[in-house]
């Protein structure tokens, strides 16, 4: 098609020499400039079919480009204005059009694109799908950058030259949406439901399918020609829009994501770092594929890779990795599993550095293997409010990293248990190797020295002398699960200090000790005050008079209002708050790793506990006559005073009394006896007494006949298994 003749015409006749006045002349220009502004945003200009056939016509604002199957049209701009429209005509689903942009300026599209078939859309200059922009296709290829005649033909994705961005504000559906350049953002909505969404930005890319598996590869060398103005360093990655697809993959040096993606499968790589802090990804597997390039210098760690899945509205149900990774993090509020990324995509078994994996509401299974990037330096937190499984032995793992395990099923006792195991190797070993000569029973049993046994004894001990080093078994139901992180920070370590009173992780002697008495004396040379006296056996919790400045009520303090975890730790060698604030600070815990128990309440604990937030035993069983009394009204010691039977008010005598009538054969109901007060004769119970106990309070009873108060009754029936309703009941009727 030629371009239309009536803007070319007007141009020619206004570049004539006519006589005109020349108001006229600049009002023509004026009109000129304004046809030529709206002609650089409207349909395409200069398409002209070069290969495969094909043909153009207009009707409107809306032109129609037939496009046999393999046809390559190029244009000298290609740009849809908001109320315009571009159709293709293609034989069927499968068919594929070229549309290569040939002028400089970018393609803004505004309007509709509607294609039965397959549309490229490449233009080196860039790629903007504004507010407006409706696109509908089988499939949509938006490339700023350079796709060949000869790949095109064969079908092959060879996306070169990458050189501009394609940014996205509109709606775009299609089966598969490609989108490729030097830099590459969505902020609109891209839907794939059935097919694929890729987002890839570098110097370059290569996307080829076989057997329904898309494979798609970024380089972030550029191969854009010299001269040619292009972003080497940035090769973004953004997306705060939605991503609907049956798999989405986002390839690029720097990927930011704060958006939503809803995606079977979610593949993230060839980045350095990926930002999804914010945003949500739903996804029933996503695929991290770090570096192929073992990382050997460092300094130069960064480039395996670092990920920040931290949104806390992710629901993540896999998470694949592989290659090297330097750091990982990832929140999800489903079950999770961890594992490596299948044959298809990997990149080797993976290698990571710092991981911290964090499920609420569902278990953690992590059926991968790590290895760290460097030795000697890595930490993994593995931690759920549920259930947490781990492939690895706890000895591989805790020998490898400094580890921090959280969840409910997880028992502290296994860590006494592996010291046990410890011992009983070092026996084994000791007995072995010290005495094989010297036991004729060793020698009768082992008529040869095996060299293999004793060396793998040594392993064994090594690798859990290496676990158990500095790895603590600890209970943590207080702990919430972002406060489980390495290091862990002072609230967390007072809340486990509080739950875990017999630990040696936060006794002060040894080098738990000397390091806060280095660090008060650090703070004293350069003339900062701690607020804190140097911890010793002698002076576990003492605080110099005036307290800290950090606001934290003194240990020896008696107001009501006392830390609980201050008066816990008072006359012990327990750290209190105040020294656990300034060890956390000179880093006293931070190579320390955790075995965190969140298992639920036994039997016995809830009753405990329930008992406890009822307010005790005197709530329970009414307190002692002492109490009752010492809580009634002032009128009450007038009734004391005045009663009639003169009894003295001392407790011997109420003792007497009670033994009075006890041993005078009355048949009074249990009631009647258990009132029975100091001071009062059973038929003569003071006022005060009588009062409280209408409101339910029952004072203790003799220990050979305790009763029950009504909030008791209703706790025990509520809290209580039969089994530990009936032996209590059975105390009771003694």
């Amino acid at each position: 098609m030629e371009p239309r003749g009536g803007i070319t015409e007007s141009m020619e006749i206004l570049a004539g020499n006519f006589r005109m006045p020349m108001k006229y002349k600049i009002c023509t220009f004026t009109l000129l400039f304004n046809l030529v502004a709206l002609k650089v945003w409207g349909l395409p200009e200069g398409t002209t079919p070069v290969v495969g056939g094909g043909a153009t016509s207009l009707n409107g604002k809306e032109m129609v480009i037939t496009a046999p199957d393999g046809s390559i049209f190029e244009h000298q701009s290609f740009s849809v204005a908001e109320d315009e429209t571009v159709r293709f005509v293609q034989p069927s689903e499968q068919s594929r059009v070229l549309n290569r942009v040939t002028g400089a300026s970018l393609s803004n599209i505004n309007g509709n694109i509607l294609a039965n078939g397959q549309v490229y859309l490449v233009n080196p200059s860039g790629i903007i799908f504004g507010t407006g922009a409706v696109v509908e296709a089988a499939r949509l290829h938006a490339i700023s950058g350079v796709l060949s005649n000869d790949n095109f033909i064969q079908a092959v994705d060879n996306f070169s030259h990458l050189s501009g961005s394609v940014d996205n504000e509109g709606v775009l559906s299609a089966d598969q949406v490609i989108m490729a350049g030097s830099s590459v953002s969505n902020q609109g909505s891209i839907n794939a439901a059935q097919g694929e969404v890729v987002m890839g930005a570098g110097g370059s890319m290569i996307a080829s399918s076989a057997d329904g598996f898309l494979s798609v590869s970024v380089s972030q060398h550029s191969t854009v020609p010299i001269g040619v103005a292009t972003d080497l360093v940035g090769q973004t990655l953004l997306n705060t829009g939605i991503i609907k697809a049956k798999e989405a993959q986002l390839l690029g040096n720097q990927i930011t994501h704060s958006g939503t993606i809803e995606s079977e499968n979610v593949v993230l790589g060839d980045f350095s770092v990926v930002n999804a802090q914010q945003g949500s990804i739903t996804a029933d597997k996503v695929s991290l594929l770090g570096g192929v390039d073992e990382i050997t210098t460092l300094g130069t760690e960064k480039n395996a890779g670092s990920v920040y899945l931290d949104s806390p509205n992710n629901a993540i149900s896999q998470l694949n990795l592989t290659g090297n990774l330097y750091e990982v993090s990832m929140r999800s509020n489903v079950p999770t599993v961890l594992a490596a990324e299948g044959e298809n995509r990997s990149r080797g078994s993976p290698f990571l550095q710092q991981g911290d994996f964090r499920v609420t509401g569902g278990d953690l299974s992590a059926q991968v293997s790590f290895s760290p990037v460097f030795s000697g330096s890595g930490s993994l937190v593995l931690a759920t409010d549920q259930n947490l499984y781990h492939s690895t032995s706890l000895t591989d793992l805790a020998s490898t990293y400094q580890v921090l395990l959280m969840g409910s099923n997880l028992e502290s006792s296994e860590i006494s248990n592996l010291t046990n195991q410890l011992s009983n190797l070092r026996n084994e070993y000791n007995l072995y190797v010290n005495n094989y000569y010297d036991d004729p029973n060793y020698s009768s049993v082992y008529n040869y020295y095996d060299e293999t046994y004793a060396s793998d004894l040594s392993t064994q001990i090594t690798k859990l002398e290496s676990a158990l080093d500095n790895l603590h078994g600890l209970e943590a139901r207080s702990l919430e699960l972002e406060e489980a992180s390495i290091p862990l920070g002072a609230p967390a370590i007072q809340k486990l200090v509080l739950g875990n009173p017999q630990s040696s992780a936060f006794s002060l002697s040894g080098k738990q000790a000397f390091t806060l008495a280095q660090a008060a004396q650090v703070s004293a040379e350069v003339g900062e005050s701690s607020g804190l006296t140097t911890p010793t056996a002698e002076i576990p919790s003492a605080i110099p008079e005036g307290g800290s400045s950090s606001g934290l009520t003194s240990p020896v303090s008696q107001t009501p209002n006392a830390l609980p975890y201050t008066q816990a730790m008072e006359g012990t060698d327990r750290l209190t708050a105040e020294q656990i604030s300034l060890a956390v600070e000179n880093g006293l815990f931070s190579g320390h790793s955790y075995y965190l128990s969140q298992a639920p309440l036994s039997e016995s604990e809830l009753v405990m506990e329930a008992i406890s937030e009822a307010g005790g035993a005197n709530a329970l069983f009414g307190g002692s006559y002492a109490v009752v009394e010492s809580a009634a009204p002032s009128s009450s010691s007038t009734t004391t005073e005045t009663d009639s039977s003169g009894a003295s008010s001392d407790s011997d005598s109420g003792g007497d009394t009670a033994d009075d009538s006890s041993g005078s054969g009355d048949d009074s109901s249990e009631s009647d006896s258990s009132s029975s007060a100091p001071g009062a004769s059973p038929g003569n119970v003071p006022a005060s007494v009588l009062a409280l106990r209408a409101l339910g309070a029952v004072p203790f009873a003799p220990i050979s006949a305790p009763i029950l108060s009504p909030a008791a009754s209703l706790l025990l029936d509520e809290a209580l298994s039969p089994q530990v309703e009936a032996k209590l009941q059975n105390y009771i009727d003694r």
